[in-house]
């Protein structure tokens, strides 16, 4: 299932109308100062919300705050991680022009919204309000938030979007704003192989299949070309974007918008991928400021963990979990995370040599310059602590964003005793995608378990 997000106008309006009726219609505003969109499944809508500037009483007659007049999704189409994206659009917006809060009212009934509110970090306020449409005094909760203001990189790059989105360089979307899905779907994977050796351990008899973070459909394409019903989930919408036109003509495919750590997964498949390094990659970015090692660590191991206990009670009974991630000795884990600061990074972005930099095919040239990297044993946190991408489009100019990367590298035992404390037993054990056995305490570019659901 691929859910398209369009701006309201005129002509659609009609469409709204006619599904939900003219009290809806009515909620809807086109006037400057408002954002309409609409969330569409096949061309029909299944949900939307509409938002207009709304002028504060006094003393606060000086003040505007964006105001969510309506939100509505279909019941079918619920719990997909709709409405949150309908909020996340509709904040961008409202930050780009200038609004530093964004407000809306939920009717007491609507208790399914909460947890959403909650994990949007709204704040709520219980309070009983007259709706005039309706002629009802109806008891409820005001939710608002209050918003950061985009800084001039940010609306730099949404001013530019429209020309550097045809740049096909993955360091565009540090900004929030470039689709990466072709390059990494040429680049990225953690060996050669390793979609025909999924393949083999499947088996070709068709099965029900979950993929946890599909992405672009590098490893999702696949599968369901060779006769496997795919349901998946990524938080990334172009990544579903590029999956969307891949899986054209394919009718034994659903797709959809989720975060794996805030959302319940789907039940009763056959098969859960948690694949090619999914877990390693995971990033907490509420600890991102944080001087609390220790309590990130265990929050990064804690959410590693979920994964697995998901992907069990996701499983039906004697369904099979698929993992895969890189495992890092500590030897190599040093070597690789533990670099001195690069003398070149405190030089003037203007001065950088650039001859060495990549070149896409559309003559854009990038080149990163890092601070030195960490990595600490105790806890398994690898980190760079600060890195400048240097973009260079051929229009002469030259766009430069910071990126704070870190990841948590993972020890077998503990994926072990991850696996069976969840109710798996593994049936198999592999160092890489040729079937050779895991060095233990070594490198190993793959390591992928097979486990079965007791």
């Amino acid at each position: 299932m691929y859910i398209e997000y369009k701006e309201i106008d005129n002509s659609f309006l009609e469409k709204i109308s006619v599904k939900y009726g003219e009290t809806a219609k009515n909620h809807i505003h086109l006037e400057n100062g408002s954002f309409s969109l609409a969330a569409l499944h096949d061309g029909v809508p299944v949900g939307f919300i509409s938002t207009y500037t709304k002028m504060l009483t006094p003393p606060l007659n000086d003040a505007k705050d964006a105001y969510i007049d309506i939100i509505e999704v279909d019941a079918p189409y619920r719990r997909k991680g709709i409405a949150r994206h309908l909020i996340l659009l509709t904040e961008r917006w409202a930050a780009k022009n200038g609004f530093s809060q964004i407000r809306a009212w939920s009717s007491q009934d609507k208790i399914e919204a909460i947890p959403m509110w909650q994990a949007l970090q709204y704040s709520m306020c219980p309070a009983t309000i007259w709706l005039e449409w309706c002629k009802q005094i109806v008891d409820g909760y005001y939710v608002a938030k209050q918003l950061q203001p985009l800084d001039s990189e940010y609306k730099k790059a949404e001013e530019d979007f429209i020309v550097l989105n045809k740049y096909d360089l993955e360091q565009w979307a540090l900004l929030g704003n470039f689709d990466a899905a072709s390059h990494y779907d040429e680049n990225y994977g953690i060996g050669e192989g390793d979609i025909e050796f999924l393949l083999s351990v499947i088996g070709k008899e068709p099965k029900n299949i979950l993929e946890v973070c599909c992405g672009s459909g590098r490893i999702f394409i696949p599968l369901a070309k060779a006769g496997h019903n795919m349901t998946g989930f990524d938080c990334d919408f172009r990544m579903l974007e590029r999956l969307h036109e891949k899986a054209k003509g394919l009718t034994n495919v659903k797709y959809y918008y989720a975060e794996a750590l805030k959302t319940e997964w789907e039940k009763d498949f056959d098969v859960v991928l948690v694949a090619f390094n999914v877990l390693q990659n995971i990033e907490i970015t509420s600890f991102e400021d944080s001087n609390d090692t220790t309590m990130e660590a265990y929050g990064y191991r804690n959410a590693q963990e979920s994964f697995i206990r998901k992907a069990a009670e996701s499983l039906k009974q004697s369904g099979y979990f698929f993992l895969a991630f890189e495992m890092w000795d500590e030897a190599s884990a040093k070597e690789v995370f533990i670099r001195e600061p690069d003398g070149n990074y405190f030089i003037d972005p203007k001065d950088i040599d650039m001859s060495d930099a990549e070149t896409s095919v559309f003559g854009v040239r990038s080149k990163s310059i890092g601070s030195g990297s960490t990595y600490d044993p105790e806890t398994r946190m690898a980190r760079y602590g600060s890195r400048d991408i240097n973009i260079y489009p051929p229009n002469g100019e030259k766009h430069i964003s910071e990126w704070k990367w870190c990841k948590r590298l993972l020890k077998l035992d503990e994926v072990r005793e991850w696996i069976k404390n969840n109710g798996l037993v593994i049936e198999q054990e592999y160092g890489g995608y040729k079937g050779e056995p895991i060095k233990e305490n070594e490198y190993n570019g793959a390591v992928v378990f097979w486990a079965r659901k007791i």
